[in-house]
């Protein structure tokens, strides 16, 4: 049974994590977009066919650790995403319970 404390919290967590959940989503694009820019940067300084560039800047350290960054903030932001689904998840099904017994009465 989901208590009214309980959807309370669920709503605190949503609003507390506005933020939060706005600067991890907004990393992942700016992790994207330097991993672009790494990629970039090293075809721009290989030599070589543009196949042999593309390669070399897909292989290259810089574009790896870069990706992994990249990765690193997605499972942040999915991580986040993911436990604020669930709190809305329990604050709708309260309200559904609650709208279930206004109706019985």
């Amino acid at each position: 049974m989901i208590t009214e404390e309980r959807a309370e919290r669920a709503l605190r967590f949503l609003a507390e994590t506005d933020d939060e959940y706005a600067e991890k989503k907004t990393n992942v694009e700016r992790q994207a977009w330097c991993m672009s820019q790494a990629e970039h940067r090293v075809f721009k300084m290989s030599e070589g066919t543009i196949p042999d560039r593309k390669a070399t800047a897909a292989l290259s350290v810089e574009v790896s650790e870069a990706t992994e960054r990249w990765l690193e903030a997605m499972l942040a932001a999915k991580k986040l995403e993911a436990k604020r689904a669930t709190q809305v998840l329990i604050y709708e099904f309260w309200r559904s319970l609650n709208a279930n017994r206004r109706q019985a009465m």
